[in-house]
């Protein structure tokens, strides 16, 4: 099987596996939607004419993020709602959020930029912008904290700098562990079988990832195999 994406030269790449398994001067290969291989050294026995290549130098890769249950408050008019609704979508999805649980099963979907579900009744606890303590680990990070912001980023900085939260325990919180929580085997984690949904910044590693209070650093969202942001490229 050859991919129809690989992404080059990746200075870490956090996997979110078991192992929390982190790359350097990596490679990932994605055919179609699905990831085919992760690691280190040559990757050309993947490729092949239609193969799309992306250099990621300089860069790091995590995967993508996950809301694990997002409250879409109730408008007075049903217009009202759903542009209210579709705002929210597309500030999340700028975000780096492509997945996204919700109690308002209305508006389940699944389109080229991101997939939205109904949510699980809470499996692992909430952790907001401002808490004063953080729980145990395994938690699930929220972006419906104060100012709702709709960006995960804030609440990362918050917790990373008042709280002293582990780095790696940050980006479990948005990817892998709302993943479980929710039940949804076929992402949240960079190993090959998973569904290619990732975000690229950069920045030289994840401590600087999360010493930052917004999302400038995103350099591209990749869905389901496609690079949908900062252009659609068609692999």
């Amino acid at each position: 099987m050859k991919a129809t994406l690989i992404i080059k030269n990746i200075n870490h790449l956090y996997t979110c596996d078991q192992h929390d398994t982190v790359l350097h001067h990596a490679y990932i290969a994605i055919h179609h939607e699905w990831i085919i291989s992760v690691g280190t050294g040559s990757f050309r026995d993947l490729t092949d004419d239609a193969t799309r290549v992306l250099d990621a130098a300089g860069e790091i890769v995590v995967p993508a993020f996950i809301e694990a249950c997002y409250d879409m408050p109730e408008e007075t008019s049903y217009s009202q709602m759903l542009r209210h609704e579709h705002d929210t979508l597309w500030q999340l999805q700028k975000n780096g959020i492509l997945t996204v649980m919700t109690k308002a099963g209305r508006i389940q979907q699944r389109t080229l930029k991101q997939d939205v579900f109904r949510s699980r009744p809470a499996q692992m606890e909430s952790v907001t912008f401002g808490m004063d303590q953080l729980p145990a680990a395994p938690y699930v990070l929220s972006c419906q904290g104060p100012g709702q912001t709709r960006s995960f980023q804030p609440a990362a900085f918050y917790l990373r700098h008042m709280l002293q939260a582990d780095p790696m325990d940050l980006l479990k919180a948005m990817t892998v562990w709302p993943a479980e929580a929710q039940g949804l085997k076929d992402r949240g984690v960079l190993e090959a079988g998973k569904l290619a949904d990732l975000l690229v910044f950069r920045v030289p590693d994840l401590e600087a990832l999360f010493d930052q209070a917004d999302m400038t650093s995103l350099r591209r969202i990749i869905k389901n195999g496609i690079p949908v942001w900062p252009d659609v490229i068609r692999c």
